[in-house]
């Protein structure tokens, strides 16, 4: 899970904050005032760091690959991350 990489032995969060790849141009200008590198960055529109996030790709939604099955097995395995991350599991019928 991607919770793994931000707890330690006893499952404490060892970050101060957890940025959602989804909310991070919302949140740009928070972010650019606590990294000090990220401040010369002016706007999210021509900021390369937001376009290379930008993973538009020509696949379907997730559900398009996914039956109730394969959407029950990620949501067991990736509980962990849904429910701190605040994520809705995937429900397919």
């Amino acid at each position: 899970s991607q919770l793994s990489w931000l707890v330690d032995e006893a499952g404490l969060l060892l970050v101060d904050d957890v940025f959602r790849l989804e909310d991070l141009e919302r949140r740009w200008p928070e972010l650019q005032r606590r990294v000090c590198g990220l401040k010369t960055y002016r706007d999210t529109i021509s900021n390369p760091i937001l376009r290379a996030l930008d993973h538009s790709s020509g696949h379907a939604p997730y559900e398009a690959y996914f039956d109730a099955e394969t959407s029950a097995i990620v949501a067991e395995y990736m509980e962990p991350d849904i429910r701190t991350f605040g994520y809705e599991p995937p429900v397919l019928s």
